[in-house]
């Protein structure tokens, strides 16, 4: 029964928008577990006929899981997070805004100033 969690879980286990579709998904899911179980019953009838083959009754569903496996982490998209420095200087960016000196800027002349400056020229 595990195998088939961690089969169900590898198809239809990432995250989908309401858009798109998951049929094709679900169907391989069932198709694989469909599989998994006839080739189960297989090997348990060979079981019957040839004791030596009992390696495979534990050896089938080790093999679907670990395929299973393998595709949820094929299909892992890691998303990208902060970096350390990102991170650094979002915590203290409210403290370097805080501690920071003053910014200086030329003054500009206001406007009473430039129409006497005007008078005294012409």
């Amino acid at each position: 029964p595990f195998a088939f969690v961690i089969i169900a879980l590898a198809f239809v286990g990432q995250a989908h928008s309401t858009r798109q579709n998951r049929v094709q998904s679900i169907a391989l899911a069932v198709v694989l577990g469909f599989a998994v179980r006839v080739a189960g019953l297989a090997a348990n009838n060979i079981v019957v006929l040839n004791q030596s083959a009992i390696p495979v009754l534990y050896l089938l569903p080790l093999g679907a899981i670990l395929l299973a496996v393998g595709l949820i982490a094929i299909k892992a998209r890691p998303r990208p997070g902060p970096t350390v420095s990102d991170r650094i200087s979002i915590a203290l960016g409210d403290l370097w805004v805080r501690v920071r000196p003053p910014r200086l800027v030329p003054a500009q002349p206001s406007p009473k100033t430039r129409t006497a400056a005007r008078s005294r020229a012409a």
